[in-house]
């Protein structure tokens, strides 16, 4: 029996971050496709319906002002403008399938090119500003031994807050859960991409431990 030589694969191997970032932010998938993340944003971007483009053509100039050219080529049956790499739209397409906030998770820090902040300062008290933003000054009188002395003193809050910490990491999280998803997904789709091949997602769960910064 002859063995069946199995033929290497020459797709171009990503990490699933750099084929978001790509996607979003390079091919700008969202503005080409008209295929908005939820109804709010194909309003505003003059589209009639969700994921798909309107006739009348305030797409398309909203398009070209997010974009800064004019994509050539017509449009073809799936609503794609024909310079947007098929990868790109098959990814945004999967992304769109895991619901709302998932997708806006995702979508949002590849526009950006960088996953949500997660790295708040370390609290430090600071002076509360008065009217006219100097240091507000408290002036009171305060029993001492029978006589009434007068005081003042600077008011401070601590910032940024602990809860603005927590905030942000939970951010943070709620992102890295809907990219690993994300990864499940294209896994279950067995190879959707032609050009890409996506190797894994390298990002720390939880990068704040590794920075020797103390959790609440």
């Amino acid at each position: 029996m002859q063995a069946v030589r199995k033929e290497a694969d020459r797709r171009l191997r990503v990490d699933l971050w750099e084929m978001v970032v790509w996607a979003y932010r390079k091919q700008k998938v969202i503005e080409a496709t008209g295929k908005y993340l939820y109804e709010g944003e194909a309003a505003a971007g003059g589209v009639d319906e969700w994921h798909g483009e309107s006739a009348c053509g305030c797409a398309a100039l909203a398009r070209k002002q997010a974009i800064g050219v004019t994509i050539s080529g017509t449009l073809n049956l799936r609503g794609v403008a024909a310079d947007v790499h098929p990868d790109a739209e098959r990814l945004h397409d999967i992304v769109l399938g895991m619901g709302a906030i998932n997708a806006f998770l995702i979508a949002k820090s590849g526009q950006a090119g960088e996953p949500p902040e997660w790295e708040a300062a370390l609290p430090r008290p600071m002076s509360v500003p008065g009217p006219t933003g100097e240091h507000k000054v408290i002036r009171d009188y305060e029993a001492v031994r029978g006589r009434q002395i007068k005081v003042q003193w600077c008011p401070v809050v601590y910032w940024p807050t602990l809860e603005l910490a927590d905030a942000a990491r939970a951010s943070y999280l709620a992102w890295y859960d809907a990219m690993w998803l994300l990864m499940l997904q294209i896994n279950a789709a067995q190879d959707p991409f032609r050009r890409y091949l996506v190797t894994g997602f390298d990002a720390e769960a939880e990068p704040w431990f590794n920075k020797n910064i103390d959790k609440k």
